[in-house]
């Protein structure tokens, strides 16, 4: 038997063995799926060859997307380290307004999937015509 045997026959005998206990669980459950999950979910956590069985098939998407995930944050990491010395320090905002025009703007607010400390990649910011808006908003209001 070769290795390529081998492993096949791993493969179908963790597979096996999953079914063998999901049908285990759905018994001990009476039936109901959302205990029997539950009951899956904790015999995972002592059940190594029942972990292989039920994820096995699918390892060949979760490593790449993993691989591929933490490699491009890598790369937004280091393309964001340069960029991040050549900035200066920011000024506190004069006022309210300005404050929140450069909240809108997006300064130093988390990014979907690079909330983990990494900065975006470029600054967004406001033209000048919406600057104008807001001061005119904020004159305005001052009026009253």
């Amino acid at each position: 038997m070769d290795l390529h045997e081998v492993v096949c026959q791993t493969k179908v005998m963790s597979r096996d063995y999953a079914e063998k206990k999901v049908r285990e669980a759905l018994e001990e459950s009476g039936g109901n799926e959302a205990r029997a999950r539950a009951l899956l979910k904790e015999w995972v956590h002592s059940d190594h060859k029942l972990l292989i069985g039920l994820t096995g098939l699918h390892l060949n998407g979760i490593i790449p997307f993993w691989i591929a995930r933490v490699s491009e944050k890598d790369k937004v990491a280091k393309a964001v380290k340069p960029a991040q010395k050549k900035q200066t320090p920011r000024k506190k905002p004069k006022s309210f307004g300005e404050e929140m025009l450069r909240s809108f703007a997006g300064q130093g607010t988390a990014v979907f999937g690079l909330e983990g400390g990494s900065v975006p990649l470029r600054k967004k910011t406001a033209s000048q015509k919406h600057i104008d808006a807001i001061k005119q908003i904020a004159r305005e209001k001052d009026k009253y």
